[in-house]
């Protein structure tokens, strides 16, 4: 039975950490990726002692949102996606793969997540087209920092259920904001689980940056950029009807972001558009059984 008192964060976290990890293979992968005496030989054999990992990095590299780095050829093994990507670009690759895969995990024992899997899959499509356009590096990073955004909510409402149909019902009473009704009922907001989560986990820095600031880019410091991308992907894919049920439906955009990114509002209908043509086949990949 689901406890009336709501869980601190720091047993929340340990909870869910206890739960589900990252898989090893990543961890080894990450230590391989930062040595410079490692071959992409070498790197290839981390990745293919793990088949499900496997099997996911190659549908990705094959997929419409990594196409710029496929030059027309299919990628039909590990050591060509190596050769084709480099490193930094296989980290990418790999880790939204294992976030895929942890993310289905927590989520197996919630029926209510469809609009979860496609809020996720939509706000990073988003936030991967504004970054192209901000000509940041490695622009589909992005598409992992929007699967991961909402875990804390993800968390919240699988540990806490009382605590987040509270929260909901304060929302729906329009007199609080989440992030305030969050406050008032836990005492700390998904931001806050899903930093702390990432941290228990590892992950790099920008993308638990990302996770904690996406409503508030102003003070995410030296990634402010990045965090300014997904909140404006996050608040677009509100506005067009792509929203999730869990909570935190940020309709409006901050001013300071889109002036902090050099960008405005007359490029939503294009990485909308871009989105939507991206969206099915992504979503088949990344969350085949969730949609």
């Amino acid at each position: 039975m689901a406890s009336s008192n709501p869980l601190s964060l720091k047993e929340l976290v340990q909870q869910a950490g206890q739960l589900v990890t990252l898989p090893e293979v990543y961890y080894r992968l990450k230590d391989a990726l930062d040595n410079p005496n490692s071959t992409p030989q070498l790197i290839g054999r981390i990745i293919e002692s793990d088949p499900a990992l496997t099997a996911r990095l190659l549908r990705l590299a094959n997929s419409p949102v990594y196409s710029g780095y496929q030059q027309g050829s299919r990628v039909d093994r590990v050591s060509y996606a190596v050769q084709l990507t480099g490193f930094q670009m296989l980290n990418q690759l790999v880790l939204t793969s294992v976030l895929c895969g942890s993310l289905g995990r927590i989520a197996s024992q919630n029926q209510q997540l469809a609009s979860f899997w496609r809020h996720s899959v939509y706000t990073g499509l988003l936030a991967t087209s504004l970054a192209k356009r901000c000509h940041v590096l490695h622009p589909d990073r992005l598409l992992a920092a929007g699967l991961i955004h909402d875990i804390g909510l993800l968390l919240m409402h699988q540990k806490c259920p009382i605590q987040a149909k509270q929260v909901l019902t304060l929302m729906a009473a329009g007199e609080t904001s989440c992030h305030d009704a969050e406050k008032q009922v836990y005492g700390y907001t998904h931001c806050e689980v899903g930093a702390a989560l990432l941290e228990l986990w590892r992950l790099p820095e920008s993308l638990k940056a990302m996770t904690a600031w996406h409503h508030h880019p102003q003070q995410a410091g030296s990634f402010a950029l990045d965090a300014s991308l997904l909140h404006l992907a996050n608040c677009i894919a509100n506005q067009v009807g792509m929203a999730q049920d869990l909570g935190a439906r940020d309709m409006d955009s901050d001013v300071w972001a889109w002036q902090f990114t050099g960008l405005d509002e007359t490029v939503i209908p294009s990485i909308q558009a871009e989105a939507d043509d991206l969206f099915l086949e992504t979503i088949n990949i990344l969350m085949p059984v969730h949609h």
